[in-house]
């Protein structure tokens, strides 16, 4: 086929596709100014907005937050690109629209970067185009819902991963080419950047799946160096803090799902014939494309089976290897097409495959529809709108403190079980939770107490388990995290409540009601009794011991420091109340990044209750330490203390990596640019 009549075809298909898309991701809703519903999506609103609001003005991307889970690294264990670009957009246009565009990219970038990857590779036609109509069905299919890539998943919440899985395609493609013709290193390298920027999965698969290359080492391995060197380098200001800072991180203890049926799900299992053909064609042309595409594939498989259970998920390396099937399998259809030799026949065949594609995939759909509308048609367009708007501002009324609510199911009809999340978006009130659980330390404590608050519990960390409703010791632990606000929806816990004199109802809209606990709100106080000392390097395991039992009174503080009282168990704990004078006073001034207590007694242990990282900073004491559950401690050594925080040693060295990547990015500009002169 000649290549402008096949370059027509593709822009049809191609053009084709994105109506199909449109179709379904209306623009009336796209661009309706309401707030994002549906699954975790609408928890994602807070971030982009605190980034944009409190961040960038700071001209900074990490930091602070005191708005989840007694405060958590912001975006330092999570992945920035989308809610940049969320940010960036809404200067421009509203935020609301802005969110909603971004949450999409992902999808609609696919078919197009699906079709590209192909082309650099040098696939003939009709082989880009057949992978970018296969696409759809990797985008449609309803199979999975969570594991990322697909529609399904986006909607649900997963969009930083589809968009770094669409740019994994579209790099899949660009570094083959680039490496064969030994260019483009630096387009590659900000690819590797973005996609790395945008999630972890995608990164790890890359990774080692670009060791295909490895096979011709002496040739490759200098341009793989410098590529994987400045494309991570780019980002190292945020990656190396990541990795070096890691075990401060929660651990969601995934349990893995190796279950074989899960390779044969719809509508993939229809294509992986074609697979097969195309591998044994390319064995007979001896055609490494193929098997380069097939790397991505078998290193997906060995991260789903080999994974231990833990901080990933092995499931959500299945996407690679449904998408990565899809792609090899429009080898074999390409090939069969091409063997009639015939440009009116093949231009048919890629319309009827289409024709077929579009109808298969429309009547094969349950429930993308539903949940398209659902999530664009936004939270202001709910039924119980006008209760949850309330509800938000009168939150707003509220003196400032941390807000704790029940968890439930039926929040859904909100427009998500996790509505109440965004109350820090909607009403500018920290709320114990959200998203983003593995960067929170405190995450598995506040589950297990959300378990003693509610009466369906969520209970998503497998090692922590649930508990049943217990009001008198759900009170204890919002008043250890000092939670002033509580918000009950469920008649059981109400029920429960109101036999319990600790909570003051301050109102009630619809189905929540708002309580006040008594004797709660300070975020820094002098503990009830003499603090403990433990070894360091098992804090975790001891402190969520501790968290259990009845002996959350009494602190436990980890040190690296070789200390003769250290305890290695719970049952050597010594209850001591603490003789200090009553005339102690303790003044706390608590803003975003910073800690300002004023007292009267030195040298008498002050539990902040705030998460621990290693960015605090203390003036006023020797050191900040690590205590249970995973709050700050210190002694005062003056009457004014200020906590901060800062920037590290890791911190700097991520920033000077950087410095070094742009400028070598830069020489290396200059250097293409001297040779093309010539």
């Amino acid at each position: 086929m000649k290549e402008k009549e096949a370059q027509i075809i593709d822009i049809v298909v191609l053009l084709l596709i994105y109506s199909f898309l449109l179709n379904y991701f209306k623009p009336e809703l796209i661009f309706l100014p309401t707030t994002t519903s549906g699954g975790d999506t609408p928890s994602h609103h807070y971030i982009p907005y605190y980034l944009k609001n409190y961040l960038l003005p700071k001209f900074r991307i990490t930091g602070w937050s005191p708005d989840w889970y007694a405060g958590f690294p912001f975006l330092t264990f999570y992945f920035p690109l989308t809610y940049l670009l969320i940010a960036f957009l809404s200067y421009f246009i509203p935020f609301v629209i802005s969110f909603k565009i971004v949450t999409v990219l992902g999808i609609f970038l696919l078919p197009i970067f699906t079709y590209i990857s192909l082309n650099l590779m040098k696939f003939n036609f009709p082989i880009p185009i057949i992978a970018s109509i296969l696409s759809l069905y990797f985008l449609f299919s309803e199979s999975f819902t969570f594991y990322g890539g697909n529609i399904a998943s986006t909607l649900a919440g997963e969009f930083s991963y589809s968009l770094s899985f669409s740019l994994m395609i579209l790099l899949t493609g660009a570094l083959y080419k680039g490496i064969k013709e030994n260019k483009h290193l630096i387009r590659n390298s900000i690819l590797l950047s973005l996609m790395s920027f945008s999630h972890l999965y995608t990164t790890s698969v890359f990774f080692f799946s670009s060791a295909f290359f490895l096979k011709d080492w002496k040739k490759k391995l200098k341009y793989l160096f410098l590529f994987y060197f400045i494309g991570f380098s780019l980002i190292s200001f945020w990656l190396i803090p990541f990795v070096f800072k890691s075990m401060y991180m929660a651990n969601m203890g995934w349990i893995q799902n190796k279950s074989i049926e899960k390779l044969y799900l719809q509508p993939f299992n229809l294509f992986l014939p074609f697979s097969l053909i195309s591998l044994i064609i390319a064995s007979i042309k001896k055609d490494e494309r193929i098997f380069y595409l097939l790397t991505f594939i078998l290193v997906s498989l060995a991260f789903f089976f080999i994974l231990p259970n833990g901080h990933l998920f092995n499931c959500r390396y299945l996407p690679f290897y449904y998408f990565y099937s899809l792609l090899i399998s429009s080898y074999a259809i390409g090939e069969i097409i091409n063997l009639f030799k015939s440009t009116r026949f093949s231009i048919i065949i890629v319309l009827i495959f289409l024709i077929f594609s579009l109808h298969y995939i429309s009547s094969s759909l349950k429930f993308i529809p539903y949940w398209i509308k659902w999530n664009y048609e936004g939270f202001e367009m709910k039924e119980k709108w006008a209760n949850l708007k309330e509800l938000f501002e009168y939150l707003k009324t509220l003196p400032y403190g941390r807000i704790m609510h029940e968890y439930s199911p039926s929040h859904d009809i909100y427009g998500s079980p996790r509505t109440l999340e965004s109350i820090p978006y909607f009403s500018n009130k920290p709320v114990m939770e959200g998203l983003l659980i593995e960067s929170a330390i405190n995450a598995p404590y506040h589950f297990w107490m959300q378990a003693h608050l509610s009466e369906r519990p969520s209970c998503p960390i497998s090692y922590v388990g649930c508990h049943p409703i217990n009001i008198s010791k759900g009170y204890e632990y919002l008043k250890l995290f000092g939670i002033k606000y509580f918000i009950a929806s469920s008649d059981k816990v109400k029920e429960e409540i109101e036999k319990d004199s600790r909570f003051k109802l301050l109102n009630e809209i619809g189905e929540f009601r708002i309580y006040e606990i008594y004797g709660s709100g300070n975020l820094v106080e002098i503990p009830k009794y003499q603090p403990v000392f433990a070894k360091k390097e098992k804090w975790k395991t001891l402190s969520l011991e501790w968290f259990k039992s009845d002996l959350i009174d009494v602190p436990i503080v980890f040190t690296d420091e070789k200390r003769e009282d250290a305890i290695d168990r719970l049952e050597d704990i010594n209850m001591m109340e603490l003789n200090y004078s009553t005339n102690c006073y303790v003044e706390e001034e608590v803003s975003n990044e910073e800690i300002k207590v004023k007292t009267n007694c030195k040298n008498v242990p002050l539990l902040i209750k705030v998460s621990y990282f290693p960015n605090w900073k203390v003036e006023g004491a020797e050191r900040i330490y690590l205590v249970s559950p995973a709050f700050m401690m210190i002694f005062p050594k003056s009457e004014n203390i200020r906590i901060y925080y800062g920037i590290d040693a890791i911190d700097i060295i991520g920033i000077a990596v950087s410095i070094i990547g742009v400028i070598i990015l830069i020489v290396i500009f200059y250097e293409d640019l001297r040779k093309m002169k010539k």
